[in-house]
């Protein structure tokens, strides 16, 4: 384990880097991240004057789910843990990065003031209601579940169907139906424009150009609508350019913070 690393179980697990910095980054991951996922960027980052923390959501990594979450749930979780950091390490400033459903999650937070910070990363953002083709593929997808029931054999080619069009999220969600409540819950939470637009804090929005999670227009539309962002395309990305490029996440990173505490 790294010099710079601690992990905790309390409140839940989580990991941080540098107890002794001024400014804290606080990591909310995406669906089937972990606080040990993406660990080159988080210790680059430490390395750039940072403390970060990087805590396990509630069902992912080893944080168990005991119960349906909703997205308010995980808004108050998301709070408790920050109270309860704070209680141990003064967190002088602080920017939340929010990597797609994680930014789903603190949008909500911050917009119903059960949170705060200082600078938001807004990094491939979830939350945006899909374009109507989108709508279109879900119903022939619930045209497709009803058929596979009649025929029995098609099951089988199910899950390589559902692969095949970039579901592995909800395959994984199926194997607990907690998991894949609580799934169903994320999904179903979307914001409208006056959400975004009451973001007045500091934001970056970083997007990755081909992210075919959560397509380039979700984040040209989120830019248009927070007031105070940098918004920057990563070209030739996709969603997971924390493992293809980690410097490039951590150059832009490092960059927007200096600029807003001017620290250049």
């Amino acid at each position: 384990m790294s010099d710079i690393l601690q992990s905790y179980q309390s409140p839940s697990h989580y990991l941080a880097y540098r107890w002794d910095r001024h400014h804290t980054i606080l990591i909310l991951h995406g669906r089937w991240g972990s606080a040990s996922s993406r660990k080159q960027v988080w210790e680059w980052l430490a390395q750039q004057w940072y403390s970060v923390i990087i805590p396990d959501l509630p069902g992912f990594g080893t944080a168990p789910l005991n119960q349906i979450f909703t997205i308010d749930d995980y808004a108050h979780w998301v709070q408790d843990f920050l109270q309860d950091i704070s209680q141990h390490h003064t967190l002088w400033t602080l920017t939340i990065f929010g990597h797609s459903n994680g930014w789903r999650i603190v949008t909500y937070a911050l917009t119903h003031h059960i949170v705060s910070c200082d600078t938001l990363i807004l990094n491939n953002a979830a939350g945006i209601v899909p374009k109507p083709q989108y709508t279109i593929k879900k119903v022939l997808l619930w045209l497709w579940k009803k058929i596979y029931h009649l025929v029995p054999w098609l099951y089988k080619l199910r899950n390589l169907l559902y692969r095949s069009i970039g579901w592995h999220d909800y395959l994984e969600a199926e194997k607990n139906p907690l998991v894949k409540q609580t799934f169903l819950n994320m999904l179903a939470t979307t914001y409208s424009d006056e959400v975004y637009r009451s973001i007045s804090l500091p934001t970056l929005v970083l997007r990755w150009e081909r992210d075919s999670y959560t397509p380039l227009w979700m984040g040209q539309k989120i830019s248009s609508l927070i007031p105070n962002n940098i918004f920057v395309i990563c070209r030739w990305q996709k969603h997971g350019i924390h493992l293809t490029d980690p410097g490039r996440v951590v150059k832009e990173i490092d960059q927007f913070i200096k600029s807003w505490y001017d620290l250049l």
